[in-house]
């Protein structure tokens, strides 16, 4: 998409080597609670995609009976995971109701509710 790969996943779970050699520059990544019952998701994910870049969570927010706070705990943790299995990797949680814009980063720019990880 406009010069860059992008690879969306639509699943908690995967087989790696039909993931490797992918190395997208933005990964979106379900990061819902179901995440947890796969073996070393973050860490793995991370090595078979060759720590992209960017990662945007999917499938995390409250779209069932779980409230917006435990929604926001939940990508918050998920981000937490993705930092510690890949530390360059930025995870850029989207705001509700607020467009991402290329080149725009972290909350002051007014594009994304959080953005963690190395600049």
């Amino acid at each position: 998409m406009n010069g860059h790969r992008v690879l969306i996943t639509g699943t908690m779970n995967f087989i790696e080597r039909e993931l490797q050699g992918l190395k997208p520059d933005i990964a979106i990544i379900c990061a819902g609670p179901s995440r947890k019952e796969s073996y070393h998701y973050a860490q793995r994910l991370m090595r078979a995609l060759n720590d992209p870049p960017f990662v945007l969570p999917t499938h995390w927010d409250s779209w069932d009976s779980k409230s917006r706070d435990d929604a926001l705990r939940n990508v918050e943790q998920f981000a937490a995971e993705i930092r510690a299995a890949s530390p360059r990797t930025r995870v850029i949680i989207p705001e509700y109701f607020k467009p991402l814009t290329p080149g725009g980063h972290g909350r002051s720019a007014g594009t994304c509710a959080s953005t963690t990880g190395a600049d």
